[in-house]
């Protein structure tokens, strides 16, 4: 059987955008404990899923058990990621 780290736990419930009931249970178990943030910070962005790692624990109240520069960067990135999604979204309407 395939045993995973914490982290790459973390990494693998927070990869899609719905989770069940029991899913969002396990992030907050695994986020409280104990975790190395910036690897999972590393890999989040290595994979292109730092958005929507932000947004699971901000969704499930756990941004405060990130460290504060490991939660600073994931909430610049998404800014930067929405803010970026509203440039090209412009783009596309403007030229259909």
């Amino acid at each position: 059987m395939l045993r995973l780290s914490p982290e790459d736990s973390l990494l693998v419930l927070t990869c899609r955008p719905f989770l069940s009931s029991h899913e969002d249970q396990a992030i907050k178990r695994l986020a409280e404990g104990e975790v190395k943030w910036a690897y999972v910070l590393w890999k989040a962005e290595y994979h292109r899923t730092l958005t929507l790692l932000e947004y699971h624990l901000r969704r499930l109240l756990l941004m405060k058990a990130v460290p504060t520069e490991i939660a600073a960067y994931l909430k610049r990135w998404t800014l930067l990621s929405r803010l970026r999604s509203l440039v090209e979204f412009q783009n596309l309407y403007i030229r259909a």
